[in-house]
Order: C-alpha cells, then structure tokens, then sequence
C-alpha cells in the first residue's frame, strides 16, 4: 500500500500530470516565522485548476492569492518574505511568475515557451534558479527577476531539478539523475556553476529529492526512500528518517524560518487518495494537520514566509539595538554620555543635578530619547 500512496504523493508534489506543472520547491532564509503557501488543487472536478493560497502557521485564514483561470505552483517567498515567485501554465507553456505577497503585482519573467518552475530566490533577492526544461530534459537555469538576463547552470543528459539556494548563497542543492547515479540524488553546486557534490547515494530502489536547507545553512531535509521526510547534514552526513511514518506517504519538507519546525506533505494510509500539509518540529516530534478537506482537494508544495530585513526593508520585530556607554562621573560632577567612539553626545546640569539628553537611531529608523542623572539612567522610546 505504501508504495501506492508514494504515487499519489508524487503526483501532487512533483508533479501532478504530465500536462501539469510541478509543484514543490522550498527556500527557507532565517528569520521570524511568517505565513505559510501552498498548491491546493481540486483534481476531482470539472475543469481543476490549481492555485496558490496561503495559510497562519496553525493553519487558520486560509486565503486563494491567484484565483485565476489558468493554474499556478511552485510558490518560493523572497529572501524578504514580500514577494513570491511561482509559475503558471499558459497553454502548453509554464512561465516563471512574481508577485506580493497579497497576490497583486502578478509580473512575467523569463521564458514564454517551454517550461519554467521551481523558483528559489538567491539570499539577496538578485537571482532565482529555477528548472527549466527543454525537449523533455529539465536542467537548472539562473534568472535576473529585474532585467531577465538567465544563465544555464548544469548541464547534464539526464534531469537536473528542484534547486535550493543555501542561506548564506554560496550553495545551491538539487536533485539529480546521473547515468553512473541513475537514481535520484541529492547535490550541491556552486552559482557559477563548478564545484558539483553528490551528497547522497541512494541505492537502485531508493531516492533523494526535494532538498531543502535549514536556515542556518547546517542541515538540509529532504523526500527519502519509502516516501519519509529526511534530514542530514550539509555535508551529506548524518543521514537519519525524522518523519518515521510507515504507513503514510510524505514529501516536500520546508523548513520554518526559525528553524523550529518543518512543513511537509502527507497521503495518509486511510484514505490514501489525497495529501494535506502537516508541521512537525525539527526533530520529528509533534506532528501536526493544518489542512483537512475533501478526498477530492489536494494539498501541497507548503513554503514558509520569512519576516527579516532586506535592502531598503525593516524587520517586524527589531532586535534591540545596544544603546551608548556612560563615562565615570561622581556625585555631584558632570556626567558625559559617551558613544561606542568614545565622544560626548551631551551634558547639562540644572536643579542640583547633571541631566543628559541625547537621541539614537536603531534598527527600523526607532528613535529613542534617553536621559541621565548622576549614576543611573533610564529610557524611554
């Protein structure tokens, strides 16, 4: 039975028809924890289509963004957590796409023929790498969301699919096929291209794929053999199964921004026709059904939101920013603020006691008055 619910799993995850685009992608970038997207899709009805929604971490306010005619997946939040990348069928054709996070803004970028999906953004929000595929063989492509300028970054006679730029931007993991490995593996590769690294070996029934980084960059989880969830290493080591479900089917793990957790799909064994988004901790523990619905209603391909700071950008949730140094000072003398150079900000006195008042800028332009007396401080913003 498992191996049947592993086809179903797939279907949605991967790929749902040959006419249908596939799905999943993941790129997890630290920070605090915010939405999470996903691919729901009706496949039991006339005319399906498949759209991007977005849902709480708890799985409350589930929301269509593209509800449109025509279908849309692969959604990968930007480095900022303000846009998504996703693609959309046209036609026969599947088109890299990007838009808010609210779903306005919908832009087209890159090919108009052929096959583009699974977009990753690069940590700077500079690059995406995405699969393209061509005369039926899907390779990895690198793609400028400004400009569209795109750059060819493997090339190999077999697939190379499903990238994940690492945190820091020096790696990008995918899985691939090889004709020494024809089964699929997990690699890394650097972003111009050399330095390509097998990290897995899966055996001539086994499987590697969906590689999705943690955000401190030191593991990457992933879809293992018998359709359990994964984790290893960003060397390749310490490979071990965290997901532990025999009878159920799961695929497509993302990490949660901070780390904590990790968003996965899952074909549960009764019934076993259609998968639901869980969330589980790190280590496997507490897992958890954010989506239910009919048998009919896939759901799939779920990317967590990133709250953080990007260029021009402020975070939710500043962290505190140190504040300046006091100099020596005694009992009724003047007390000088100093800053981290070691220059006076200001100083007075007036009342029979020295009073200092000076402002600093920190982290999301806050402006916090201080003012001093004698020995103590305190603060207000």
């Amino acid at each position: 039975m498992k191996a049947l619910i592993g086809v179903a799993l797939i279907a949605v995850v991967i790929g749902l028809t040959a006419e249908r685009e596939a799905t999943q992608v993941r790129a997890t970038f630290p920070g605090a924890n915010g939405k999470i997207a996903f691919v729901r899709y009706p496949h039991d009805v006339p005319d399906p289509i498949m759209d991007i929604f977005v849902m709480n971490p708890d799985g409350s306010d589930q929301v269509n963004l593209t509800n449109d005619p025509s279908d849309d997946g692969s959604p990968a939040w930007s480095p900022n957590g303000e846009k998504i990348a996703f693609s959309k069928q046209i036609g026969a054709s599947i088109r890299l796409n990007v838009m808010n996070a609210d779903g306005s803004g919908r832009t087209q970028i890159g090919h108009v023929t052929d096959a583009s999906q699974e977009p990753t953004w690069s940590p700077d929000g500079a690059k995406i790498a995405f699969t393209f595929t061509a005369a039926g063989n899907p390779e990895i492509y690198l793609i400028d969301p400004v400009n569209g300028g795109e750059t060819r970054l493997t090339t190999n006679p077999g697939p190379d699919r499903n990238p994940d730029w690492s945190p820091d931007g020096t790696k990008i993991a995918f899985e691939s096929q090889t004709a020494a490995h024809p089964r699929p593996n997990i690699y890394v590769i650097n972003p111009d291209g050399t330095g390509r690294t097998r990290l897995t070996d899966s055996t001539s029934t086994g499987y590697a794929s969906e590689p999705s980084w943690s955000p401190d960059g030191s593991r990457i989880a992933y879809s293992g053999d018998d359709n359990e969830i994964f984790v290893m290493n960003s060397d390749g080591s310490n490979q071990h199964n965290i997901s532990n479900s025999p009878s159920d089917g799961e695929g497509g793990p993302d990490w949660s921004p901070d780390g904590n957790h990790i968003v996965f799909a899952r074909v549960s064994s009764a019934p076993f026709d259609h998968p639901d988004i869980y969330v589980m901790n790190a280590d496997g523990t507490a897992q958890t059904q954010l989506t239910t619905g009919p048998d009919f209603v896939w759901n799939g391909a779920a990317v967590w939101q990133p709250l953080l700071s990007g260029p021009g950008l402020t975070t939710p949730t500043p962290a505190p920013t140190p504040g300046p140094t006091l100099a020596p000072g005694s009992v009724g003398g003047t007390l000088n603020l100093m800053n981290g150079n070691d220059e006076t900000i200001g100083e007075g006195t007036g009342m029979g006691w020295e009073v200092v008042i000076f402002t600093s800028i920190g982290a999301g332009l806050s402006v916090t008055i201080w003012w001093v007396w004698r020995r103590r401080s305190s603060r207000r913003q």
